[in-house]
């Protein structure tokens, strides 16, 4: 019996053996249903995205790559770039126009010598008609100026008793018309002269030009007695500083005066010289005189009578140009036919720089070198902080056991490398193209005309291709991220750095066997 139980006992254990056996075969095969195996290439392809969402998700919340890779080099080349703008150009100078205005508000001056001359008349009328002086009030879009309408009516100052009252005194003539001033003397030293009142004469009549300048009318007067006994007031009302004077006063026009009138004969002249002659050269008194027979029309036309004299003050570099062009703006208005409009013609003139000799042109090629070479290093200091800010990841995931989770997990080392390397690649082609866009923005031809600019961005990404591969090995040697950072930075801005000097130096011994 017992026998018998134990052998049934073990029949059905195996029935229910058997039975479990094909419930869990048929469980297997119902499990496996709708799944399937993911290998080979699909397989790396799903391992490089997920790698790249790691390594997006750890940018977006590291604040610390995005100012290493972003910020700091962009700031770096715009901090260059605005040093660039700073720095004077070396050897580049504008071309000056040349006006009586460059010296700001001043006192001008005009004398008729001859004013009941029709000739003498019409060349005042077009000098001081609209658009009076030069070309200031022709147009004001290219001067950058503005005018008034027409000039101020002829105004006389007022002039005391007591000043009246000397200069009528009979002492004073044509030559010495008013009293004289007194200059320094070897007991006494003044800065100016020491002039009285009545000094210069009676003030001239004035008014406003349509230039804005003060215009003084000096017809009839000696014009020398006025401006040397009236300068040292006039310098005392604008002297700024000690070191600053403001002349007020750079030039002026008188016409229709005479030169300097010969008190001899033209005659008692031929007559010398014909004497001379003789005695000189015996055999040569001949043509001694035919040489002076028209000895005496020559001195009639050196006395010319309708003249235009310019005056001007040296104390101002281009003063004796601006009037000379006031002068010659005048008699081309002069001359215009009855139809024409004196608003619309004028003369300009440009006072353009010279060219530099072969010492100023080495010596702005070593500065503008120079200046290139600057911004050169701070771009290589820019782009040295990118391909070291990409190992401060690599060396915490090592640190961390990260990247030994993920090989265990089945990612391929590979694959690994090449996904970090795709990533750090996109992140400094961002970079690189902040750092040609400032480029751009500034304009700066040497690195941005259409030969140059391509260069520019072909070096600044083999850069990042050739150097980011050597910084990974680096991700081995440190176990402190900021270590590796500070340290991996020092050695590309040393490389860099270094380069770029030497090149430098060797560029100036380029003729130099």
């Amino acid at each position: 019996m017992l026998q018998g139980r134990q052998n049934g006992s073990k029949a059905g254990v195996g029935e229910d053996e058997e039975n479990n056996g094909v419930n869990g075969a048929s469980s297997d095969s119902s499990a496996g249903k709708g799944s399937r195996q993911v290998k080979g290439a699909a397989l790396i392809l799903k391992q490089f995205h997920a790698l790249l969402v790691k390594r997006f998700h750890h940018a977006t919340r590291s604040r610390k790559d995005f100012l290493a890779q972003i910020v700091l080099p962009a700031t770096f080349v715009l901090i260059s770039l605005i040093f660039t703008l700073i720095v004077p150009p070396f050897g580049e100078y504008p071309s000056l126009t040349l006006t009586p205005w460059m010296y700001g508000q001043q006192f001008t001056f005009f004398s008729n010598e001859r004013p009941f001359d029709p000739r003498m008349k019409h060349f005042a009328d077009s000098l001081l008609n609209m658009p009076g002086l030069g070309t200031r009030c022709m147009q004001r879009e290219l001067l950058g100026t503005l005018c008034n309408i027409s000039a101020s009516e002829w105004e006389q100052a007022d002039v005391s008793p007591v000043v009246q009252n000397i200069l009528q005194s009979p002492e004073w003539n044509q030559r010495n018309p008013s009293p004289s001033c007194q200059c320094s003397t070897s007991k006494k030293l003044t800065m100016m002269p020491i002039c009285p009142i009545g000094a210069g004469g009676l003030p001239p009549r004035q008014r406003v030009e349509a230039t804005g300048d003060i215009m003084l009318d000096l017809t009839n007067r000696n014009i020398s007695d006025y401006l040397v006994k009236t300068y040292p007031s006039l310098i005392r009302t604008s002297l700024k500083s000690k070191y600053w004077v403001n002349e007020q006063r750079y030039g002026g026009l008188s016409v229709g005066g005479q030169l300097p009138i010969l008190d001899v004969d033209p005659k008692g002249i031929q007559n010398v010289f014909h004497q001379l002659g003789w005695m000189l050269n015996i055999t040569g008194g001949l043509y001694c005189r035919l040489a002076l027979r028209d000895i005496g029309t020559f001195l009639h036309f050196m006395e010319s009578e309708f003249n235009v004299k310019v005056w001007y003050n040296n104390k101002g570099w281009h003063a004796m140009v601006a009037f000379m062009n006031v002068a010659n703006n005048a008699i081309l208005r002069a001359f215009l036919p009855s139809f024409a409009k004196p608003v619309e013609y004028g003369i300009t003139a440009i006072n353009h720089p010279l060219n530099l000799t072969k010492e100023q042109l080495s010596e702005v090629t070593v500065l503008t070198t120079s200046v290139d070479a600057v911004v050169a290093i701070c771009v290589i200091f820019a782009m040295s902080f990118i391909p070291a800010s990409f190992v401060l990841y690599l060396i915490q995931e090592r640190v961390t056991k990260a990247k030994h989770l993920q090989f265990v997990s089945g990612v391929s080392p590979l694959v690994y490398w090449v996904a970090n390397f795709f990533w750090d690649m996109m992140n400094y082609f961002l970079s690189t193209a902040m750092v040609v866009g400032i480029f751009i923005a500034f304009d700066k031809k040497c690195y941005t005309s259409p030969t140059n600019l391509p260069a520019l961005i072909a070096l600044l990404l083999l850069y990042g291709w050739s150097v980011t591969p050597m910084m990974y090995p680096m991700s081995y040697v440190f176990n402190i991220p900021s270590t590796a950072y500070v340290s991996l930075s020092c050695i590309n801005l040393f490389i860099g750095i270094n380069s770029s000097a030497i090149t430098f130096i060797l560029e100036l011994f380029e003729n130099n066997r």
